[in-house]
């Protein structure tokens, strides 16, 4: 999870290979959100986003990690913030919630 957040915050994509399996499946916002499936589509799902962002920071806390056998799971919070870029650099976006994986 650290590892996404500041590939996500120094817009190093090429640090999401360490982090998304070629086969991910990802959904954002709720388990009922539309899939994202396979790291390109996810990678370039990220950055139609961060790519028109200024800054951001992914602060992350509160994190639990399972193991059960060769399979692991994570739960944290987050916080995020987001600064404008272009033509609105005054403007700003901020969002929390919670992630999980497996």
């Amino acid at each position: 999870m650290n590892r996404y957040a500041y590939a996500l915050d120094d817009r190093d994509w090429r640090r999401l290979d360490e982090v998304f399996a070629p086969d991910v499946v990802i959904r954002y916002g709720s388990p009922d959100a539309r899939a994202i499936e396979g790291r390109v589509a996810t990678v370039a799902m990220i950055r139609s986003f961060l790519d028109h962002c200024g800054p951001s920071q992914h602060l992350l806390g509160n994190m639990i990690v399972d193991i059960d056998g060769d399979t692991a799971s994570t739960t944290c919070k987050a916080r995020v913030f987001h600064m404008g870029a272009g033509p609105h650099p005054d403007k700003t976006y901020e969002c929390a919630g919670s992630t999980e994986t497996r």
